[in-house]
């Protein structure tokens, strides 16, 4: 470009700013929309990559039945390809949480170098008894208290953990859990709330229950090389992980077997050793028995003999009476001394005897206890023998019923939070093929009109030039340099603006329901050049339309006046009653609005996209506002919902009945349920989902409202059969009819038929029979009751009172949940915001050159009307009445446009426990409305200025 060109380009952005600005404007807001849409996903996904990379993530999770020891740990780093494998060990537990309610946690091993969890606060465990908590669950002021498990456990369950209390030291998210979901257990209400880590030692267990993989390779999160990378590796780590079980069920069943001998070889030993111990107490007890006999005889021989003495001392006695007389003292004496000493021996042998009567008597005490001992230790030993034996023998059952352990090889896709957010993270992608192609059509639309209009003001100018020798090139560059520059500055700023602020907004947005770090700004520089493109083309490619058909007219006539088309009648002065009806400055009006064509339709393209963006971005609000109100008062109708520690069937009497009538004495009525979550498995994909099955089917109606999205009552269903919520079937795709599989936590399965698709918009649920539910997977536990109050009764009190109840350990309230929902749904305003915004730039951007441009090729006119006399607003209301009807027809096709628009967005936001209620309040519709003309107002005001500046004097001149 020659230098005078170049002064004169230079000179004219100069002299139309606000012409250059707003190309520069319109194509900033078209690459920003579109740069911003399409990077995305990208963004959202290099963000959750760096995130999963810095805590790496595992690429496999190996489960085993039996678990794992360490050696299989050691044996499987061996193995090509591997860069960490890890074993760790994790148990659901109920603590006591929130106001002492119980709630149910999985509590982890921390692990060195896989599933690396990032401390949000505080400080990671250094003792056993000292855990880190999950962030969702806890706030920083949990730090430095307690948790307590509670007492509501099985003794099984709380035998897996060292302590009965842990004492929290920080607060951390996991790679792990990225979504807020933290699974399903078979215990408390069957969801697990959040999660704990503890060192290994916090756990009792000598096993580890699962092994994490590490590969070498880092593939890009959702890339189709990592997917085939884990693919190709897939079934040799399922052999690999097959391998180390039946190692580990060899090594048990050779421990076991060998525990089974030593007992069995112990117990031959202690039966021999006891018998001999019995047979050598009875001996004894024989010995004594004789020796007892022995004296018994002894004792009546003596007896015999002290009778044989007493009577021969009674013979003497007599004798020395009778012989008194013949003998001599002396000899008298003598006799009375031999009798006394006689007499002396007798009693003497008398308590000898005595004594040995004692001892034969305290002897034969003692043989019977004796013998009562001796029958008590043989009842004992018979006893001990027969447990003992029935022990060995139950223990050889065990053994001979102990099976080859079940293995699973789980890769990431069946980590619920990994597999939703690759389906969150497409749901801009079809949005951003809707809405740049609008704003690059409108931008093309303004460019065109821009510089249709510019080139129409320079025909002299180019007629000159052209005189002078300048080639059409030349002359061409310095529009396409004018239009060129703007789109190029334009689409660096948005394609910079935009690619920064959509993904992070939209990443924030979906910081409700996903840890994944912080954001990351993503240049893709294929994008850029894109997007770059595309700008250029569109100004630039209009530019030379405009300018190709003057530059082949002579120099001569592009320096004459353009001849003015020639007049035609409007379509309204074909009707006379109403063209009869309009005063002056209003046929003027209509007679302009028809005649700038490409004015009319640029500027009904822009307004309408403005309203329609309107209409989508209140639609929208609409549409998630009453979802929480929806849910929980007219499908969800009870007021609370109780949590038992043990199902309804497994209680003591005493306890069922102390519940019923604490729940009689509010006068309520109440429905004992079973609701836990299992995984929906269909067509590759994998879904939590929460299973609800009612005591007494014929009685839910009172509880829950099931129905179509039509309200069309849906019957409960009968075995084999499923009633599934809406938002389910449109994930899958599935029909009344279809057959659907849900698995536990255990890897069981269960096969339904849908009979039923109801209407629901929170949390996904699906509804069974319990007889079903008995027949594939086990008898229901009924841990949950529905509770409605009468009118008089408060919902928190009762709760309350509730949950003084020794079996209940939860009651919640669900207008609380109603509020919770409801905030939830409020950090969807971003996304309506961003709309709005858009459509308030677009609105500015296309009145604001439409009306620059109406108002500079009307210049004589406006100066015209203002020497015949017109005031002010007189003038204003002249030029921008046509503006205002423009706006009008424009927003009547913005609310086709919008409705269609907010439903196409409406089906591509899909957040995952949400089905929003697709539709637009009429106030919503009156409020675009308003906005628009809103809008339309402000570029009339801010553009009445240039009319007061337009000098009559220089714009009658003539152009001759």
């Amino acid at each position: 470009m020659k230098s005078m060109i170049k002064r004169t380009t230079i000179r004219e952005i100069k002299h139309s700013f606000g012409r250059y600005f707003a190309i520069l404007a319109i194509v900033a807001l078209g690459v920003g929309f579109f740069a911003g849409l399409k990077v995305t996903k990208k963004a959202m996904t290099v963000s959750a990559n760096q995130y999963l990379s810095e805590g790496q993530l595992y690429d496999l999770r190996l489960l085993s039945t039996l678990g794992f020891e360490n050696q299989d740990v050691e044996a499987l780093k061996e193995k090509d390809d591997v860069r960490s494998v890890e074993g760790a060990v994790f148990a659901d537990i109920i603590i006591v949480h929130d106001k002492g309610n119980d709630t149910v946690i999985k509590a982890h091993s921390l692990t060195e170098n896989i599933n690396q969890v990032v401390l949000v606060s505080g400080r990671m465990p250094k003792q056993p008894d000292e855990c880190v908590v999950d962030s969702n669950l806890f706030k920083e002021d949990a730090i430095g208290t307690t948790i307590t498990l509670s007492q509501s456990n099985s003794e099984e369950d709380l035998e897996n953990f060292s302590f009965h209390n842990y004492k929290i030291t920080g607060i951390v998210q996991s790679p792990y859990y990225v979504q807020f979901e933290r699974g399903n257990t078979s215990i408390g209400n069957g969801m697990i709330s959040g999660f704990i880590y503890l060192l290994r030692d916090g756990f009792q267990m000598d096993y580890n229950t699962e092994i994490y993989v590490k590969f070498n390779e880092d593939f890009p999160i959702y890339s189709d090389a990592y997917k085939e990378y884990i693919e190709d590796r897939e079934e040799t780590w399922k052999t690999y992980c097959e391998e180390q079980a039946e190692r580990r069920y060899q090594s048990i069943l050779q421990d076991a077997n060998e525990e089974y001998s030593e007992a069995e070889a112990k117990l031959e030993t202690e039966k021999i050793k006891a018998l001999k111990e019995l047979s050598d107490a009875e001996k004894k007890l024989q010995d004594a028995e004789t020796e007892i006999k022995i004296g018994e005889k002894q004792l009546s021989d003596a007896e015999k003999e002290i009778a044989e003495n007493d009577a021969a001392i009674q013979l003497k006695e007599k004798e020395l009476i009778s012989a008194q007389i013949a003998l001599s003292q002396n000899q008298i004496d003598t006799g009375k001394s031999a009798i006394e000493d006689a007499k002396k021996q007798l009693k003497a042998a008398t308590t000898v005897l005595d004594q040995k009567k004692k001892e034969i008597e305290e002897a034969k005490v003692k043989l019977a206890d004796g013998k009562q001992e001796y029958e008590e230790a043989n009842q004992e030993f018979q006893k001990q023998i027969k447990d003992a034996e029935n022990q060995l023998s139950d223990a050889k059952k065990e053994i001979e019923k102990l099976q080859k352990p079940d293995t699973y090889v789980l890769g990431r896709d069946t980590n619920v939070g990994y597999v939703c957010f690759e389906n969150d993270s497409n749901i801009v992608d079809g949005i951003a093929n809707v809405f740049p192609v609008f704003f690059f059509l409108v931008a093309a639309l303004v460019c065109m009109t821009t510089m249709n209009r510019m080139v129409d003001e320079q025909r002299t100018q180019i007629g000159v030039l052209k005189a002078l020798g300048y080639s059409e090139f030349v002359i061409m560059s310095k529009y396409l340099f004018y239009s060129g520059s703007a789109a190029v500055l334009g689409g660096i700023s948005g394609y910079f603006l935009g690619t920064y602020f959509f993904p992070l907004v939209i990443w924030n947005t979906y910081g409700i329901m996903y840890d994944m770090g912080k954001f990351s700004y993503v240049f893709d520089c294929k994008l850029a050049i894109i997007s770059l493109a595309v700008a250029i083309l569109c100004s630039m490619g209009t530019t030379w339309f405009s300018c190709r058909y003057v530059l082949l007219e002579v120099a001569a006539g592009l320096m004459r006046p353009k001849a003015p088309k020639s007049g035609k009648r409007v379509f309204l002065e074909y009707v006379p009653f109403l063209w009869n009806r309009l005063k002056f400055l209003q046929k003027v009006s209509v007679r302009n609005i028809v005649r700038y064509k490409k004015r009319f339709f640029m500027m009904i393209l822009g307004i309408s996209g403005c309203t329609a963006l309107l209409v989508t971005g209140f639609g929208i609000k609409d549409s998630i506002a009453d979802v929480a109100m929806q849910q929980f008062q007219e499908i969800e109708v009870y007021d609370i919902s109780v949590t038992l520690q043990d199902g309804i069937y497994n209680m003591q009497d005493t306890d069922s009945d102390t519940i019923i009538d604490a729940l009689d004495s509010h006068h309520s009525n109440y429905l004992f349920a079973q609701q836990n979550t299992m995984d929906l498995v269909s067509d590759g994909k994998i879904k939590s989902v929460n299973i609800i099955m009612v005591q007494n089917p014929d009685q839910v109606g009172s509880f829950l409202d099931l129905h179509t999205s039509k309200g069309e009552p849906i019957t409960y269903p009968k075995v084999g059969e499923t009633v599934i919520c809406n938002k389910i079937a449109d994930t899958f795709h599935l029909e009344i009819g279809d057959e659907i599989i849900l698995r536990t936590n255990t890897m069981k399965e269960l096969k339904a038929t849908v009979s039923g698709i109801c209407e629901n918009y929170v949390y996904n649920y699906i509804y069974i029979s319990p007889l079903t539910y008995r027949d594939q997977i086990g008898e229901p536990s009924y841990k949950t009751i529905y509770v409605t109050l009468s009118e008089e009764e408060d919902a928190h009190a009762v709760a309350a009172k509730l949950m003084k109840q020794d079996q209940v350990t939860g009651a919640t309230v669900i207008s609380d949940m109603m509020e919770r929902f409801s905030s939830m749904m409020d950090s969807l305003d971003y996304i309506v915001l961003v709309v709005l915004f858009c459509a308030a730039a677009l609105a500015f951007i296309v009145l604001y050159n439409l009306n620059n441009i109406n108002i500079t090729e009307r210049v004589r006119e406006i100066a015209t009307i203002k020497v015949l006399g017109f005031y002010k607003k007189e003038t204003a209301s002249y030029v921008f009445r046509e503006n205002m009807v423009l706006t009008g027809i424009g927003c009547g096709l913005g609310l086709l446009l919008g409705k269609l628009l907010h439903s196409y967005v409406m089906n591509e936001i899909n957040i995952d426990v949400v089905s929003f209620d697709i539709h637009i309040n009429g106030i919503s519709y009156l409020c675009s409305i308003g906005l628009t003309f809103a809008f339309a107002w402000i570029v009339n005001r801010f553009m009445s200025g240039k009319l007061d500046r337009i000098n009559m004097a220089e714009s009658l001149k003539s152009v001759d």
